[in-house]
């Protein structure tokens, strides 16, 4: 399992955050209410970065 920004830009500029889970080479994606800016988004960890308004909130660090 692993999240991933979707390269299907919204209206108001951003990417919807999906998560992409694999089952027997089988690729099934189920989006999640966050949406984040490429620059809000680390693509190698897959997670929000310190520019994203909830940083803290979403990866528990407080």
């Amino acid at each position: 399992m692993r999240s991933v920004l979707i390269k299907k830009q919204l209206s108001d500029g951003s990417y919807p955050v999906c998560l992409r889970v694999t089952k027997d080479r089988r690729s099934k994606y189920f989006k999640t209410i966050y949406n984040a800016f490429p620059k809000e988004w680390d693509e190698p960890t897959g997670s929000f970065n310190k520019n994203h308004s909830n940083f803290s909130r979403t990866t528990g660090c407080y």
